[in-house]
């Protein structure tokens, strides 16, 4: 019987240096460590869910100071020109139309009773400025840019996600273009 033991690979040499496999002990000993660890884990997962819960609040809160200081800006430029900034052209004219460049430099430039901007101060450009940094970034999708919507054209019922704001000059409704809702409720961050 010994000599069948031999000729198995390396069980002269396991018996002759005293090594063996690991004992049932030795196995329950690993899965225990494992275990602590693995516990361990846990409430610092628990953690950084506190933490996004946390970053939401403050993205929601940071989109809902951009949309009143944009609504503001909105609001007081219609007060001094009777009509939303987005237009580009004299009022009654052909020429007239919506322009996302001509809403930037109406609300963060100086301007004339027509809205016709200009980026610095000259004579009959006295109105504005209404914003000093121009339009605010949407803080949840990272987007400056405004899509106008046409005066016979309806509001969006839904956010396309393609720009930071919707405009309407028309009507002056303003929403942010981003999906989600707000933290606890089930309010869309559209409806804001």
């Amino acid at each position: 019987m010994e000599h069948e033991r031999a000729s198995e690979p390396g069980a002269a040499d396991a018996e002759r240096d005293g090594r063996r496999g690991p004992s049932l002990t030795e196995y329950a000993l690993v899965a225990a460590v494992m275990c602590t660890i693995g516990v361990m884990a846990v409430p610092q997962r628990a953690t950084t869910h506190v933490e996004l819960s946390e970053r939401s609040v403050t993205l929601v809160r940071e989109l809902q100071g951009a949309l009143h200081a944009l609504r503001g800006a909105l609001l007081r430029y219609r007060e001094e020109h009777d009509e939303f900034p987005g237009y580009a052209g004299r009022p009654g004219t052909p020429e007239r139309r919506l322009s996302e460049l001509g809403l930037r430099a109406q609300l963060a430039g100086w301007s004339d009773a027509d809205g016709n901007a200009s980026f610095t101060w000259k004579a009959g450009h006295d109105l504005g400025p209404y914003l000093l940094y121009g339009v605010p970034e949407n803080p949840i999708n990272r987007m400056k840019s405004v899509r106008l919507v046409a005066d016979d054209e309806a509001f969006p019922a839904a956010p396309d996600v393609r720009t930071g704001w919707i405009f309407k000059p028309s009507t002056g409704e303003l929403r942010a273009n981003c999906e989600g809702a707000v933290p606890g409720t089930e309010l869309a961050l559209f409806d804001l």
